[in-house]
């Protein structure tokens, strides 16, 4: 009931919930999509090579490498996580309080839990993970879940509070909200791999993971818990994407690089994310410039207009309104 109040265009509808006799739990039923984001980015270990192609979409970063449709798409997947940490900006149903706020968290954030319609709109989905959670305006969100999957699991410093592993929730481990942004910063890095290098590179990225640490499988830290470190294959990726001289790519690496702070805290917030990736690139105008024509801007911008001859051709009597 939740996320249907919360209504927002880029998380899958929750169908139903239904309770589960044998591990006393609720689930949740979604609509069901046969495309997901791992399908497209690891067609390899899908067996899938078909892919939603969606048409006429507003051009928003020309001339950089990242305008596509998989990486706008996914822009709405960072727009759901806003909504999702500070769910009282999109429902209007939630109490408001001078005193407290309520704050919530996904935790299991991975391609295979952004689903793809048909109309090519990203979508989160499974939210097994997620936690809701009233706190005190001022205060840490500390939120008491289990970790999700393991390749986009954060640092154990991003845990406040560690916990024996326990099947009661409430001793669990309490992880803040940068857990989703440290998985939207992995994600976001093998979407753009895939989009640079081709459709295998998302898999060779995943298998230099791998080789760095290979006690760690594929995750983006290596080093130990009280001490952990990017991993130099993913440092190496962002430096070398930094490189190529595309303004607005360059601008994306730099806001990943600190989402994965490890060695500082800093509160980094998935609508800050999402308000830098959209900004559109900044286009020179003399691009679009004629050897003969006035230059139109800056201070006193009506005056060039004196000057300029308009031709009209529709019948008289005409009135041109600049």
């Amino acid at each position: 009931m939740f996320l249907k109040d919360l209504h927002h265009p880029n998380i899958c509808e929750a169908l139903f919930a239904y309770a589960e006799e044998y591990e006393q739990r609720y689930s949740l039923v979604f609509k069901f999509h046969s495309y997901d984001l791992e399908k497209i980015l690891y067609p390899r270990s899908n067996n899938h090579t078909s892919t939603p192609k969606p048409q006429g979409a507003q051009v928003q970063f020309p001339g950089s490498k990242l305008e596509n449709w998989i990486w706008k798409g996914f822009l709405g997947i960072i727009d759901a996580v806003a909504a999702v940490h500070d769910p009282q900006n999109s429902v209007t149903s939630i109490p408001k309080s001078n005193s407290h706020r309520l704050v919530g968290g996904h935790f299991d954030i991975k391609p295979a839990n952004i689903i793809i319609d048909d109309n090519g709109v990203f979508l989160l989905t499974d939210f097994g993970q997620a936690y809701f959670k009233n706190v005190k305006i001022g205060e840490e969100s500390n939120l008491t879940i289990k970790a999700g999957t393991y390749n986009y699991r954060p640092p154990p410093r991003y845990s406040r509070e560690r916990a024996e592993q326990t099947d009661n929730v409430e001793t669990k481990n309490k992880w803040t909200r940068a857990y989703d942004i440290w998985s939207l910063a992995c994600v976001s890095v093998e979407i753009i791999a895939f989009i640079i290098e081709g459709v295998d590179a998302a898999d060779k990225f995943f298998e230099e993971r791998q080789l760095e640490d290979a006690e760690d499988f594929g995750k983006f830290w290596t080093g130990s818990n009280d001490a952990p470190m990017l991993k130099k294959c993913v440092q190496t990726r962002l430096d070398r994407y930094k490189s190529l001289g595309d303004k607005y790519l360059n601008r994306v690496v730099k806001q990943i690089e600190d989402m994965f702070k490890i060695n500082e805290l800093v509160p980094i917030t998935a609508k800050a994310r999402l308000q830098s990736f959209s900004a559109s690139v900044e286009v020179d105008r003399y691009m679009f410039r004629a050897d003969d024509d006035d230059l139109v801007g800056g201070a006193g911008t009506f005056k060039p207009f004196e000057k300029m001859y308009v031709r009209c051709d529709i019948p008289t009597p005409a009135f041109i309104h600049v």
